[in-house]
């Protein structure tokens, strides 16, 4: 069996940088208050790469022949197209701390844009089948478009590097 052919949906949550709660070398339990849904995920792109390749040359038969490549530099972003217009996506637009109900200036503070991220791969029986948990950066990258149909905002998160970055993938998957 396929893994592809049993995600029927996926929800994706943050924890906002906290010290002491969520950040680099702390990341909230799975079922912690700390993790706030942002929305349905519609589409996920997953994107890995490798740069700085350091070549090594060996000296072969008179010549030098390329003997191995050494990567300097690793990144991986996920772009996320969300279902809703969250308040953490709002915070995100207006460059602000942004509370319900409450008037706030746009542009008005720094925005903490690091993030625990949990994104959730569920079957057709709402059990998760892929989770995982990143600390990242994470950005607005489409416009905000309000008129017919849904608002679906962009975001793009980045993995920063941190020892609790998990991803659980079953072993009897095909992925």
């Amino acid at each position: 069996m396929n893994l592809r052919d049993l995600i029927l949906s996926s929800k994706a949550y943050i924890a906002v940088e906290a010290s002491g709660t969520a950040d680099r070398t702390n990341k909230p339990a799975y079922d912690n208050a700390a993790w706030v849904e942002v929305g349905g995920v519609t589409e996920c792109g997953m994107d890995s790469t490798e740069t700085g390749g350091e070549e090594v040359w060996k000296p072969v038969d008179g010549v030098l022949q390329l003997y191995n490549v050494h990567d300097t530099k690793r990144k991986l972003k996920f772009a996320v197209e969300l279902t809703d217009m969250s308040v953490q996506i709002a915070r995100l637009l207006f460059g602000a701390t942004v509370v319900v109900n409450t008037a706030f200036i746009p542009l008005s503070g720094k925005v903490n844009r690091r993030v625990w991220l949990k994104l959730e791969l569920m079957d057709d029986a709402n059990a998760s089948v892929f989770l995982m948990e990143i600390f990242c950066n994470m950005k607005l990258t489409g416009a905000i478009t309000v008129g017919e149909g849904v608002i679906r905002p962009e975001v793009e998160f980045t993995m920063l590097y941190s020892t609790l970055n998990v991803v659980n993938v079953p072993t009897a998957s095909g992925f």
